[in-house]
């Protein structure tokens, strides 16, 4: 839960600052206010977060994570449909990441947008992860279907290969 209000608050602040930037007619005074505004409001409410106990772990940490990762995914071969999960969990990840990483350069170079309208359009690319995300886990719920990953695996492909296809039909007829 707590995640998914740090995304929720990485989406609503990715769309503010484009919002707030168009409002103002690119002035950066009002954006600075908000931004003054929001942060003030957080030091105030971390006042009142009660200080928590400290735990002391049990295990050991180890010296050599990458060995503990691979000991980890060795581990899961008992389990099958949860190493398809973690599979198809790093997927995701890697491309909603990759895909928010080059959507303002694709905004800015090939659709030639402004920055404000390529904020919106990181903003739409934020949501439509999010929502995704949250399909997936409604479908996935009741641990029908972990071979829905290896096909929505292949409609993310597609979608990708018809972009970039897009993209050049578009680059082409200006």
């Amino acid at each position: 839960l707590m995640t998914s209000f740090t995304y929720l608050g990485c989406i609503i602040g990715t769309f503010l600052a484009s919002f707030l930037m168009d409002i103002s007619n690119e002035d950066f005074n009002l954006p600075l206010a908000g931004c003054l505004v929001f942060s003030i409001v957080g030091f105030l409410s971390s006042l009142f977060i009660k200080p928590t106990k400290v735990h002391v772990s049990k295990n050991t940490e180890k010296k050599w994570f990458i060995l503990e990762a691979f000991e980890t995914i060795r581990s899961l071969k008992k389990m099958p449909k949860l190493l398809i999960a973690l599979f198809a969990s790093s997927f995701f990840l890697l491309t909603a990441a990759f895909l928010q990483l080059n959507v303002i350069p694709y905004a800015l170079q090939t659709l030639s947008l402004s920055e404000v309208k390529a904020g919106y359009l990181f903003s739409g690319a934020a949501i439509g992860i999010a929502l995704g995300a949250c399909a997936s886990a409604r479908l996935l719920k009741n641990d029908k279907g972990l071979g829905l990953s290896v096909f929505t695996s292949l409609i993310l492909g597609a979608l990708l290969l018809i972009t970039a296809f897009c993209t050049q039909v578009f680059s082409a007829s200006l």
